[in-house]
């Protein structure tokens, strides 16, 4: 197995059959794509099935109720070289993986670039944030890279695995253990599109809703986590 694709999906059917069908395009026969539900109570299962393709590999019977745990799940179920996070209602460029690809060969993580979309795919131009960042302090004190944009390795994967509890975002965990190690590669190539609607979970390309003390209630947290993680990778060189 070359590529994982790992896709969290909840109340997700709206928009999962043309994310789907913009990653599927790029795999080959022996990739996987793993969808880890949580529980939807709409028919996103159903759309997923109906592609018929043995590539895709469901989940589900989960009861999450977190992103965050439903995407480690997805992690976890991974077997390939590579893995690719995907958000279900976004769109890729077709030629994601193959830019993406080769830039793994130089670091375990890389991160692109990305355009906003409607929820008629139609671009969002008034929408503008901070592109990705390498720089790890920049990443600490405000998260760069959306897990929908990010690529790794099966070595950064068990480097990853387990989420410490409690952390408030996946995507930042994953980012500050590929910055601590020096190990990710950007693209200014903008190769997701991330879609906003009104059902978003992600906040990103929005204004937070956490206060002052939360942020800071947050970095401090995973700050602890973070040196905890570098203690114990010292130990056991």
């Amino acid at each position: 197995m070359t590529i994982s694709v790992c896709i969290a999906t909840f109340n997700g059917a709206k928009y999962i059959k043309a994310q789907l069908t913009s990653i599927l395009n790029q795999l080959g026969e022996d990739d996987e794509v793993i969808v880890s539900d949580d529980s939807s109570k709409d028919h996103t299962v159903e759309v997923i099935r109906q592609f018929n393709d043995n590539r895709i590999k469901i989940y589900t019977g989960n009861a999450f109720k977190s992103p965050i745990l439903n995407f480690e799940h997805a992690i976890s179920k991974a077997t390939g070289k590579y893995i690719f996070l995907s958000d279900q209602d976004d769109e890729w460029a077709p030629n994601k993986i193959a830019t993406l690809l080769p830039l793994l060969d130089q670091k375990m993580m890389v991160a692109s670039h990305f355009t906003f979309i409607d929820q008629h795919s139609n671009p969002i131009a008034s929408l503008i944030r901070n592109q990705p960042s390498k720089s790890f302090m920049r990443n600490f004190i405000k998260p760069t890279i959306p897990g929908c944009c990010m690529g790794f390795t099966d070595e950064l994967q068990k480097k990853i695995l387990p989420f410490p509890k409690g952390i408030a975002m996946h995507d930042w965990w994953i980012t500050l253990i590929a910055g601590a190690n020096n190990q990710i590669v950007i693209t200014t190539e903008p190769l997701t599109r991330i879609r906003r609607h009104e059902t978003n979970y992600s906040s990103t390309g929005s204004k937070s809703n956490f206060s002052l003390w939360q942020k800071i209630g947050m970095r401090y947290f995973i700050l602890k986590k973070l040196l905890l993680y570098l203690r114990q990778s010292k130990h056991n060189q």
